[in-house]
């Protein structure tokens, strides 16, 4: 589902909207394909960052971590062809269940 939206996001929606995929047959995990697509929690962070008309304290040091967190995932992924246990075993809980 599209956040806020209450619709529900399919590969027709996603061609339709023209958004484009950097599938290079090369993604080794599920987040790494969203990381390559730059479109994970970090780089939403940073794009935020980069647009706010004032730049918030600790605007720099937040960047820094995000880009600092894309990276070690990445190397992560690398060395062990699966994603962070922090991101692999992420689980909704007692939310997912309640609905």
């Amino acid at each position: 589902m599209l956040a806020g939206t209450g619709d529900v996001v399919t590969m027709e929606t996603v061609a339709a909207a023209n958004i484009l995929f950097a599938d290079e047959g090369t993604a080794t995990t599920p987040f790494d394909m969203v990381m390559r697509n730059q479109a994970s929690r970090y780089h939403l962070v940073i794009d935020a960052l980069n647009a706010a008309r004032r730049t918030p304290t600790g605007a720099s040091e937040l960047k820094a971590w995000c880009e600092q967190r894309l990276l070690r995932d990445e190397r992560y992924v690398v060395e062990h062809l699966q994603d962070m246990p922090e991101v692999r075993d992420r689980s909704l809980g007692d939310r997912a269940e309640q609905g």
